[in-house]
């Protein structure tokens, strides 16, 4: 027998298949998806690999094909339908495969960096009857033998390192113990349990309102016909993780497994407790900020069928469950699910993927669907079920706008309009709790000379610096380089420095400065960031009211659920709204109602106060109203005109490099020599209505300047062909000077 194997090396020469012969002694184990470890070239050391294929016959002369030499571990640790994944992953986003391969499997099994956690236990095999015959046999000084054996009698099966702890002189003793064959020692595997200090049993099963019953039959009923995707349009607070348990239920009690993700890991913890509070063991957590150990664990459990149901984020995708029966992406709308780094996949075409290929069901929930989803919805590629009341037909918060701009007039130069404070003093005093919610960390935006205007920016990174007042430094959110404060204007020389704009730091500050009685958390990046679990322990203590004001980033806009939550506040309702993005109004009104959505969860009503300085721009004007409706036909209409996706793909092409000029230069050629390319093939030219080069709206990071090229192409059957195609000349065209980066409708147009 022959494996086609993938080396474990990401280099575009090693992107094809090797062939080695399988050694009988381990044919049982070389699967398709094993790890393998095989001679490689003219390397000393083994190299890893994965098996994607096994034939009878070698295409190759038999005495040029080496043996592999052992499989790494006992069943294959990548599944065939996700080995397949891997390989039509390579093909769509034009990824090595062992890119895609790697994905499949926590990244520290590669070079076997984590194994399962094995702990020696001593077990006791002389009886209760036989006690005294040992003791006589033990010598009249030796009281430590004495000590060990009374505590073992008392606890006859204990892990080694607990007896350690109480006598540390126990290890000499053991070992005669166990010559003498009174004890025997045992190795057991310890699973390591994320958040396994979550258990609210206070969460209750409730009745299902007639839309979440509607929701919840069509959704069963999908598993036995095959129906489209679903789009969950539900508003916030109507009960849309109900029907996901539900649906999970059904297809749990016919041995089917799900997979649901999240798009913040900070959502995870409450999802956890939810779903384990309701399914139990069944029930594994995959995300990147587990440990490498836990991650493991969690992984085998799903992997060896002990696990039927994984919460995660994006990367839970992949996760090896048999017999998928669903998959749920909740806050669908988020572009967390659209991976940055290669390979660059987007979730949504994975599981519709997977879906395909196992006969699954995939179901998308949102209270503000994306703009492309909901297209694909009305074009009937979705199919959409509604949500349009809160459950127990709890009442929407009213959302009020307040125009900053009049706040200055009247002489207010807080970052609080009057409206806002007055609400915070009635919510502090009433014991109610409060969500500040502002989509900017550190204390202050920027950090600028008063008298010649100089603004202090990152030496590696074209942007400005954000003043961290708890540190007392300015940082640069792109390349994290930290700056000391200047005594002076390194332009001027002037001593006239002053801090500018807002963060969540600041906030933070002000909320202590005027109310006395705030007990606060700050949920950000800097306060997340410094230890593990930083998420579930900041959490936990809101819900616990150790805090009565939460203020945070957009980590807290979505998904989170605290019933003595009565007002929010959005300091800054303008920050998405001016950066240059075509989904600037898109985010604007998916933030606005999402965040709004974290009050009037329980008996008490909800109150949301916005803050702007733009209060007439549509996306503002229609989320004080839960106009998602209206919000769309304005935002599809601006969609079509500008052509824009859903209407088209968008191609971006980056160009980067520490030569300024030489990066404006190979820019400005490629985009000649794409125009040319693009003209010689005639149907092309009307399908590709837009390729224009210009210098990145950052154009500077880490060092490396940078400018793009973006290409618009008309959604049609032929886009497909034409982007494998561009991609296909842009692999074989060749600038020296600069790099290049290629991606389709990408997360960031900045």
């Amino acid at each position: 027998m022959y494996a086609e194997v993938i080396i474990d090396v990401a280099h575009s020469d090693l992107d094809r298949v090797f062939e080695y012969k399988i050694p009988e002694a381990h044919a049982s184990k070389m699967l398709v998806g094993a790890r393998v470890l095989v001679p490689f070239g003219n390397k000393r050391a083994p190299v890893e690999g994965y098996i994607i294929a096994i034939k009878n016959k070698a295409d190759f002369p038999l005495e040029k094909i080496k043996e592999a030499i052992k499989p790494l571990d006992d069943t294959p640790a990548i599944i065939l339908n996700l080995v397949q994944l891997a390989i039509w992953m390579k093909k769509k986003y034009h990824c090595l495969l062992v890119d895609g391969l790697r994905v499949m499997i926590p990244s520290q099994m590669r070079g076997q960096q984590v194994h399962a956690k094995k702990i020696k236990f001593i077990r006791l095999l002389v009886t209760e009857d036989k006690r005294d015959d040992v003791y006589r046999s033990i010598r009249k000084n030796a009281n430590s033998q004495r000590q060990i054996l009374d505590y073992l009698f008392d606890f006859p099966y204990v892990s080694i390192s607990q007896i350690k702890i109480k006598y540390p002189y126990a290890a000499s003793n053991i070992k005669s113990f166990v010559e003498k064959e009174w004890v025997v020692i045992q190795e057991e595997t310890i699973m390591r349990e994320p958040y396994h200090e979550l258990n609210d049993q206070s969460l209750s099963v409730f009745n299902l309102t007639q839309e979440q019953e509607t929701a919840v039959d069509k959704i069963c009923t999908a598993f036995h016909t095959g129906a489209q995707p679903y789009l969950l349009h539900g508003v916030t607070g109507s009960g849309k993780t109900e029907v996901y348990m539900r649906s999970i239920q059904y297809i749990l009690d016919r041995l089917m497994s799900a997979i649901v993700l999240v798009p913040e890991i900070s959502l995870t913890p409450q999802m956890v407790e939810r779903f384990r509070n309701r399914f139990g063991n069944q029930v594994a957590v995959l995300h990147s900020r587990l440990s490498s150990g836990e991650r493991f664990d969690e992984w085998s459990r799903i992997r060896n069928g002990v696990a039927n149901v994984v919460v995660g984020a994006r990367s839970a995708i992949f996760a090896p469950l048999s017999n998928l029966g669903l998959i749920i992406i909740d806050e669908e709308h988020e572009q967390s699910y659209r991976s940055d780094t290669n390979p660059r996949y987007d979730t949504y075409e994975i599981a519709q993927y997977r879906c395909k290929q196992e006969n699954a069901t995939l179901l998308l929930g949102s209270a503000t669907p994306s703009i492309t989803s909901y297209f694909k919805a009305k074009n009937n590629e979705l199919t959409i079920l509604n949500l349009l009341k809160r459950v127990q037909d709890r009442p929407l918060p009213v959302i009020e706008i307040i125009d900053m701009r009049e706040e200055l007039l009247n002489g207010n130069r807080s970052i609080f309009s009057k409206k806002l404070y007055e609400q915070i003093e009635r919510c502090l005093s009433a014991d109610e709790q409060i969500i500040l919610f502002i989509n900017r960390r550190g204390y202050s935006t920027f950090v600028s000379c008063r008298e010649c205007g100089y603004v202090m920016t990152c030496k590696t990174c074209s942007v400005s610096l954000t003043y961290h007042q708890s540190d007392n430094i300015m940082k640069c959110h792109y390349c994290n380089m930290t700056y000391s404060i200047p005594l002076q204007c390194p332009e001027c020389k002037s001593r006239y420095i002053k801090y500018f704009g807002t963060g969540t730091q600041k906030v933070e500050d002000e909320v202590k400065k005027l109310f006395s009685n705030a007990r606060i958390i700050r949920m950000d990046n800097d306060t997340t960031n410094s230890k593990k679990d930083a998420h579930l322990h900041l959490l936990q203590e809101f819900k616990q009211k150790k805090a009565n004001i939460l203020i945070g980033t957009q980590m807290i806009a979505k998904g989170l659920d605290f019933p003595n939550v009565t007002l929010v506040g959005v300091i800054t309702a303008d920050t998405m709204l001016n950066i240059p993005d075509y989904r600037s109004a898109e985010k604007t009104f998916q933030l606005i109602t999402q965040v709004a959505g974290r009050t009037g969860r329980d008996k008490k009503l909800g109150k949301v106060i916005v803050q702007t300085y733009t209060p007439n721009h549509y996306s503002i004007m229609m989320a004080a109203k839960y106009d998602y409706l209206g919000f769309y036909e304005k935002e599809i209409a601006n969609r079509y005109n500008g052509q824009y996706p859903p209407y088209v793909r968008l191609l971006k092409i980056l160009v980067y490099g520490e030569n300024e000029k030489n990066v404006e230069k190979d820019c400005i050629q490629l985009q000649n020599n794409l125009n040319d390319y693009i003209r010689s093939k005639t149907n092309w030219i009307e399908l590709i209505p837009f390729c224009h080069s210009s210098q990145a709206p950052l154009n500077k990071i880490k060092c490396n300047y940078r400018w793009h090229i973006l290409i618009k192409i008309r959604e049609t059957t032929l886009a497909d062909t034409i982007i494998d195609e561009l991609y296909l000349y842009m692999g074989n065209y060749k600038i020296f000077n600069s790099s290049i980066l290629i991606e389709v409708n990408p997360n960031n147009m900045l």
